[in-house]
């Protein structure tokens, strides 16, 4: 991502208007048009849209609009910065993701809260008003790589998720022998229903969220409801696995997750951000093993 076209993309949100935008910045017009369409694309969708008074910033201009004025004295921080010896103390903001699990990093944040015990975290679970609100968070975790990359984010982990049940659910209906027997189960899902993959790409089972019979937009909620024996849902391998209650099901279906990270701290809060930031890192890379020694039902 060239900081130079945020930079652009911010004199022209100001002003309203290309021709203002780029004299602002000292560019020509037609430079500053191609460096907004590029950003536009990266984005997926239109920055801005025509008025009658000049152009104005659509709700993805919005947020990326956010993002650029926070960052326009502000400089990526990764893990090359504070010993996690040095003693740091603060608040710092942590931004999850809507697919993101409390669990992934919650460990990692409670070892790091025993070493820095000035350190106290905020962490927030994606919706429309964090999403607003981005410009105000030090650490984003996510799974959509839009945000993190823009912020010059990268991918801590890619991580697999399966289909986990639990004992006692399988002990009462069994368990499926191929992916089309899914429906004949209680299934655990978001409200955009359940894609079912393999290791290389759907398979086409596409199951609806009027065949699912427990729906929650909230990942912990999901969790809970496997771990009660309400039926088959999704997990992050890696956590899944060692629980001794929770078996896999459909073992040779795998989704791979990537698992961006990113920052918008300032230098002012470099020391107590770089450590939380570098601690989650390394949790996430620690998580990122695909060949863990697996559960799957009817053994063990």
């Amino acid at each position: 991502m060239d900081w130079d076209d945020l930079r652009v993309f911010d004199a022209v949100a100001e002003r309203g208007g290309l021709a203002a935008g780029a004299r602002a910045v000292g560019l020509a017009e037609n430079t500053v048009r191609r460096r907004l369409q590029a950003l536009s694309a990266m984005c997926g969708l239109p920055l801005f849209r025509r008025t009658h008074g000049g152009l104005a910033l659509t709700p993805v201009g919005e947020r990326l609009a956010a993002v650029a004025r926070s960052m326009a004295t502000k400089a990526t921080i990764r893990t090359t910065g504070a010993s996690d010896k040095e003693p740091v103390s603060g608040i710092v903001r942590i931004l999850m993701g809507s697919r993101v699990h409390p669990g992934w990093i919650i460990p990692v944040l409670t070892r790091l809260r025993r070493e820095h015990r000035g350190v106290s975290i905020d962490l927030v679970t994606e919706t429309p008003m964090a999403r607003r609100a981005i410009a105000s968070d030090d650490i984003i975790v996510s799974t959509d790589p839009t945000l993190p990359s823009l912020l010059g984010g990268s991918v801590a982990a890619r991580m697999p998720v399966g289909l986990f049940a639990h004992r006692d659910y399988i002990s009462r209906a069994g368990a499926p022998s191929r992916a089309e027997d899914l429906r004949r189960f209680s299934l655990i899902s978001s409200i955009d229903g359940l894609v079912v993959l393999d290791g290389q790409g759907p398979m086409g089972l596409a199951i609806a969220p009027a065949e699912v019979d427990f729906l929650s937009a909230n990942a912990a909620t999901r969790d809970a409801a496997l771990r009660a024996g309400a039926g088959i849902g999704r997990g992050l391998v890696a956590v899944m696995t060692p629980e001794p209650d929770l078996v896999r099901v459909l073992p040779a279906l795998t989704e791979m997750v990537e698992v961006w990270t990113a920052t918008t701290a300032d230098d002012a809060a470099s020391g107590i951000v770089r450590t939380v930031l570098a601690a989650i890192d390394r949790h996430l890379a620690d998580l990122d093993v695909a060949d863990r020694p697996l559960n799957p039902a009817g053994e063990g």
